[in-house]
């Protein structure tokens, strides 16, 4: 039986400052013993920024922090490999952002107790590449 194609799960906005954890199916076929990820710039370039093979039967592949860069957005690609080292087809491209991690100031200290019925909240929302919030929970 051979490799079968990979596919890359859904990959959301992560701060290039730590690592992250990509990870992707390959249901069928031999047995996975190391992967390969290949990142470019998701641009007309697609400039070559990552390329790593790990040895593991994990379905994923760690990206060290600080090998990209925030504020960019990137595409990445993955093959695997049997104990033969034969590959399987690159999987298809998947385009991700990296973003610096955003700050959220409040005006209430960890622990303060509201000893009035109402109290107007101040939440500000800080993201160094202007990246706009969608909502906020606050628990």
């Amino acid at each position: 039986m051979a490799l079968v194609k990979p596919i890359v799960n859904d990959i959301t906005a992560f701060d290039s400052t730590r690592e992250f954890t990509v990870t992707f199916t390959a249901s069928g076929g031999d047995q996975v013993t190391a992967n390969q990820i290949q990142i470019v710039t998701n641009d007309i370039s697609e400039t070559q920024v990552y390329l790593n093979k790990v040895t593991s039967f994990n379905l994923s592949h760690v990206i060290p922090a600080n090998t990209l860069t925030n504020g960019q957005y990137y595409k990445l690609r993955v093959r695997t490999y049997d104990v033969l080292d034969n590959t399987s087809p690159w999987s298809n491209f998947v385009p991700f952002y990296c973003f610096s991690t955003p700050t959220l100031t409040l005006n209430i200290n960890n622990g303060q107790t509201i000893t009035t019925q109402s109290y107007n909240i101040k939440l500000t929302y800080n993201q160094a590449q202007n990246e706009k919030i969608d909502y906020a929970v606050i628990e």
